[in-house]
């Protein structure tokens, strides 16, 4: 979804962990089966085919209550984000899809400047503090 010539996507890692969370609930945690499902669904997203993901776990069966509510986590916030995760195409137009470098200069435009030793600030100083360093 372009924005003011910008692309908003979602970070293909952000997508990743929650695949392997699902993958070690439905199969012992950390296994052979649940590594091999697990880099199936990523491959898919890889490709740009998030909407087989979603079909794969539409059609679990026999889930626990526990997997089967991060199972239907994990549909719905695909469901939600499948324009956001067309990766092919934003690789293709050399954008980055990673969230690595926002998150780095989060952390210098704001966390370096307000953990500098002897710092100490109120909820309200350091909301103010961070509307300044934007």
């Amino acid at each position: 979804m372009a924005q003011n010539g910008f692309v908003l996507s979602l970070s293909g890692c952000h997508v990743k962990k929650r695949i392997w969370d699902v993958a070690n609930l439905l199969f012992a945690a950390k296994s052979d089966k649940a590594s091999q499902w697990a880099r199936s669904q990523c491959a898919q997203v890889e490709r740009g085919h998030s909407h087989h993901v979603i079909y794969t776990l539409e059609h679990l069966s026999s889930l626990r209550k526990e997997a089967k509510d991060k199972v239907d986590e994990l549909r719905k916030y695909l469901n939600n984000n499948l324009d956001r995760m067309n990766y092919p195409q934003y690789r293709e137009m050399g954008l980055r899809v990673g969230s690595g470098a926002v998150e780095s200069a989060n952390y210098h435009v704001t966390g370096a400047r307000m953990k500098l030793q002897g710092m100490r600030w109120s909820e309200k100083g350091a909301r103010y503090m961070a509307y300044l360093r934007r």
